[in-house]
């Protein structure tokens, strides 16, 4: 601050802390009479009025109490008429801070101080300094305010001036978005003309006169703009910035149409997203926020300008990941695809090659047998034609067709995915055991699917129990019903599930054998869960060794629900595997 400044400012300083004998006085007073609500002995009133400060007191949001003679000077309001009426709407008093802070400071610290304008009694202007104290008032009484005010005139209000304006500039300076002031005066008084002339809807008026908008965007003037906006647009100064809006707003820009409906509904705000060019030409994607407060017109439009050309920039880059990861996707879904089919039709070609072994072996013996020859490959055309239609179900799982679902008895696809396993399970020294108790139960499915089922599950547990190697060496399949669900449960005695398993089991690609592709459980998972159907894995209780559940919802014949009546959906409820695949 310059020293003539500081020296002004000392000085009424020092004017103030001189007559603080005379408002303690007051404020003493007022403390000890509150509960009669005065203002104190005739001797402490005297040295009020002859304070040549001008000192008032007044209800907190109420009206005058006391006048001072300093008062009636500095104001031209005599003591008589000023009494009982309310102070701040008699001065018009402007503060040159928000309202809310001025109640925020008496309320935390008991004073506040700052500089108003005010209006004589004449009517002419006056900026004066005020220290303001709060008086608590007692039960029954009122609080109370003791003002001191203090004329700033000549360099004292100079200074205060430009001591605000400073203050504000550095804080509009530092802002991080744009902000500058438009003049929306000619575009208010064509508006009004128009009105004037008849005009009701301004839309249809804008449809029909397309260069109306375009006139009216370049009646608009730019002024004031901050830091925040020369940097914006790249410019050097406030002398170099923009001195129309048709400067820097295209003219295919469509916002400006909707900002001039809503300055024609008097709405106190509009917010749009559109694009400015810079003087380079190159387009700035930004939100501007328009703010038109009731009673203050249109000459100085405050407009708030937020670049969000970064956000875009990143919503183009996420967008472009977005579709590298739906390629890749694609790409590795294609790859499990390969291997879910390759891991299903292994069982069946397994059964081919079995069957097919066993003819050879029945034409090549000394005395070839040929009924057991013909049989062997009546075997292996049922396991080929098997394996076909495992293909074909598989696709259409993982496709969006729908499969075909009919009543499907589920002690007889346990006989037939048993027959398929059970050469292999002879080769492994395997025993399978059916414990079938669910004769003529039903579910509404897919034979070839739940046969799919049963192979995996089968072909896990002869796994388990060779990397195991029990001396017990069983696979158990048994089934249940009762009048609304068919249960089916496969037993094993290989060495069961680890707590790593129980977390991660049907995960796709999950396995714990060096030769496994982990997507029997997964496939499994799908094709229950598709049926309407649940599954669950546990290790036995008796003995060592898994035992898995599934459970069904029985149905009848003509494929209703024998609880509920209900039609199975066919839509599927595809886990993570499937989901990926479509």
């Amino acid at each position: 601050m310059p020293v003539p400044d500081a020296i002004i400012l000392g000085g009424i300083s020092l004017s103030l802390t001189a007559n603080l004998i005379a408002l303690s006085l007051v404020i003493r007073a007022l403390r000890r009479s509150s509960a009669a609500c005065s203002t104190g002995p005739s001797h402490e009133r005297a040295a009020f009025d002859r304070s040549p400060v001008a000192l008032l007191v007044r209800e907190r949001h109420g009206p005058v109490k006391a006048w001072n003679r300093a008062a009636e000077k500095l104001y031209g309001w005599p003591r008589g008429k000023i009494v009982g009426m309310n102070a701040c709407s008699i001065l018009e008093t402007k503060f040159a801070v928000e309202w809310p802070q001025v109640e925020a400071m008496l309320d935390a610290h008991g004073h506040w101080t700052g500089h108003v304008e005010q209006k004589h009694m004449s009517g002419h202007s006056i900026t004066t300094l005020v220290q303001w104290t709060l008086v608590r008032g007692q039960p029954g009484c009122p609080d109370m305010i003791v003002e001191a005010n203090i004329e700033l005139t000549g360099d004292a209000a100079a200074i205060f001036g430009r001591l605000s304006e400073e203050r504000y500039r550095t804080i509009f300076d530092t802002l991080a978005v744009g902000v500058w002031e438009h003049d929306f005066r000619a575009v208010k008084q064509e508006l009004d003309r128009l009105h004037s002339a008849g005009v009701v809807d301004i839309r249809k008026y804008i449809k029909e006169n397309p260069d109306f908008v375009t006139r009216m965007r370049r009646t608009v003037t730019i002024s004031n703009p901050n830091d925040a906006a020369l940097g914006l647009f790249d410019v050097a100064s406030r002398t170099d910035f923009f001195k129309k809006l048709s400067d820097f707003l295209p003219e295919d820009d469509g916002s400006f149409e909707e900002c001039i409906v809503a300055i024609d509904d008097g709405e106190e705000k509009f917010v749009c997203e559109t694009e400015f060019r810079n003087p380079d030409g190159e387009a700035i994607a930004a939100i501007v926020a328009l703010s038109f407060p009731p009673g203050t017109g249109y000459d100085r439009v405050t407009g708030s300008v937020l670049d969000i050309g970064d956000r875009r920039r990143m919503e183009a880059m996420i967008a472009k990941t977005r579709a590298e990861l739906e390629q890749a996707l694609r790409a590795a879904s294609l790859g499990e695809l390969s291997a879910t089919i390759a891991h299903e039709v292994n069982q069946p070609l397994a059964a081919v090659i079995n069957f097919a072994r066993a003819a050879q072996c029945w034409v090549c013996s000394p005395v070839p047998d040929l009924m057991e020859t013909r049989a062997a490959l009546t075997d292996v055309i049922e396991a080929a034609q098997n394996a076909a239609d495992v293909v074909r179900r598989v696709r259409t799982l993982l496709g969006k067709a729908k499969p075909e679902y009919a009543p499907v008895p589920v002690d007889q696809v346990i006989g037939t995915a048993v027959l398929l396993a059970q050469r292999d399970a002879d080769t492994r020294g395997i025993t399978i055991v059916q414990e079938l108790q669910a004769p003529g139960s039903l579910i509404l499915g897919d034979r070839i699917l739940l046969q799919q089922v049963v192979a995996n599950l089968l072909g896990n547990a002869m796994q388990a129990i060779d990397a195991f190697n029990p001396p017990s060496r069983r696979v158990t399949l048994g089934t249940s019903a009762d009048d609304e669900h068919v249960r089916l449960a496969v037993r094993d005695t290989g060495g069961g599930f680890s707590p790593e398993d129980f977390e991660r089991a049907f995960e796709t690609f999950y396995t714990t054998r060096s030769e496994g592709m982990g997507l029997g459980l997964s496939i499994c998972r799908s094709i229950v869960e598709a049926l309407d159907g649940t599954i669950e894995i546990a290790n036995r209780s008796e003995c060592a060794g898994a035992a898995i559940t599934i459970v069904l919802p029985r149905t009848r014949a003509d494929g209703r629900f024998r609880s509920h009546g209900r039609r199975l959906d066919a839509c599927l409820r595809r886990d993570h595997l499937l989901r990926r695949t479509q």
